[in-house]
Order: structure tokens, then C-alpha cells, then sequence
């Protein structure tokens, strides 16, 4: 059956980011596969689904690769001003269709994985968290990472402005959750039941991102 995913394109601030449908057959049980990526995924579902496939069946993964990287690619080459061509390819007139040619032979200089995104259809989001009084630390570890955007938000913005060494995201990770973590102990437990489960309830709503005097930054300072 052909199911229909929409692609977004980034523009990078000098043109329009773009967006478009593209429609893949998948078997009944690669349908199944997918939800089941989608349901265990431990972390942000804001990227989208290709980087929940990578850790699926390598051949369904491929199977989205295929259908939509190509153009994803060209998009971006074709607003390379910088491109320098090999010897043989300077005159040369590029189409979508040279993409496997393209791609080896250019394609290191190209990291598009952040340029990109694949949304997951409503049909294949699993039921999204809610936060209650009994929730075990894991379960609001999940919380956290899955379903609330503040850990990404702060990872973005201190990145942005205070720049962090490359490899070490993890700890900078590490800082920002159990930070949260401790404040939506604290705001779990000074909540109500229904206001908790409330759809638009968020535990960080009164957290100032950009206090930079507070514990979270205090912590982000001593790794610098």
C-alpha cells in the first residue's frame, strides 16, 4: 500500500524552505515495523523519521533513503556556490537523475543530516505522554526526552551561543536533563493530579531558558 510522508527542506535563511509530499509502499508488516520504531523511540520525535529508521531493518531504511535523498541532496548542490569540480566536470549541466554519480564523487562534502526532516504521520505517532503523580524516574526521563521540547530548546540555544566541543554533547545532555528532571519532580509534586494531565500542561513553563545565573548554567560553565 502506498502511504503518503511529507519532506521538509531547509532553506537556510537565503531561500524558502520546501516542502513536499512523497508516497513509499510499504507491506503490512513494514507499516508494522515503523509504529513499533516510532512507539520504542527513547528520545525527541521533532526530528522526524529518519533517524528512528537507522535503527530499524537496514533495507526499510534504505527503502526511504532512496525514494527521498536524492532530491534532498540535489536541492543542496545546486545551491553550492562554492562547488569546485573534479577535472572532466566543469562544463557539465547536473540533473537529479546523476545523483549516484553526484553523490560519490561530492557527496563528503555534504552533511545534510540536520537539513532535512521526514514527518511521521499522525497515523504512525504513538499516544503522547502525560505526566502523573506516580511516574517513575525513567518514565519522566522519557517524558523529558520524547515529548517535552524544552531539553532540545536548551541544547540548541546554549549550543548557538556558547558553542560546545564536538563529541562532547553527550554531557551537555547530561547538565540539561537532570536539571529538568529535578524541576518536574518538584513541579509533579506540587501539581494536582488533573491539572498534570491536562494536554497542554508543561512542567517547564515558568523555567527562564535564558537565565544564565541559573543551577543549569552554573553546571554548563564548569565543563567549558
Amino acid at each position: 500500500m502506498e502511504y503518503k510522508f511529507r519532506v521538509w527542506i531547509d532553506g537556510n535563511y537565503y531561500y524558502d524552505d520546501e516542502e513536499y509530499d512523497v508516497e513509499i509502499g510499504l507491506s503490512e508488516k513494514e507499516y508494522a515495523t515503523i509504529k513499533s520504531l516510532v512507539d520504542e523511540y527513547g528520545y525527541s520525535l521533532s526530528h522526524g523519521l529518519m533517524p528512528i529508521l537507522k535503527g530499524g531493518p537496514e533495507e526499510l531504511y534504505h527503502k526511504f533513503y532512496a525514494a527521498i535523498f536524492p532530491h534532498v541532496f540535489f536541492e543542496f548542490f545546486s545551491r553550492d556556490e562554492m562547488f569546485e569540480p573534479v577535472p572532466g566536470d566543469e562544463d557539465k549541466v547536473w540533473h537529479e537523475e546523476d545523483f549516484d554519480y553526484l553523490i560519490k564523487t561530492y557527496g563528503d562534502n555534504y552533511y545534510l543530516d540536520e537539513s532535512y526532516k521526514v514527518f511521521i504521520p499522525d497515523e504512525m505517532m504513538p499516544p503522547e505522554m502525560r505526566l502523573s503523580k506516580d511516574m517513575s524516574k525513567d518514565a519522566l526521563l522519557l517524558y523529558i526526552r520524547k515529548w517535552n521540547s524544552c531539553r532540545e530548546g536548551l541544547f540548541n540555544m546554549i549550543v548557538a551561543n556558547h558553542g560546545y566541543p564536538h563529541g562532547m554533547e553527550s554531557s551537555l545532555y547530561d547538565i540539561i536533563e537532570t536539571r529538568l528532571l529535578e524541576i518536574a519532580q518538584e513541579t509533579i509534586k506540587n501539581t494536582d493530579e488533573r491539572t498534570l494531565a491536562e494536554d497542554d500542561f508543561d512542567p517547564f513553563s515558568d523555567f527562564d531558558e535564558w537565565d544564565e545565573g541559573s543551577k543549569l548554567y552554573e553546571e554548563f560553565k564548569k565543563t567549558k
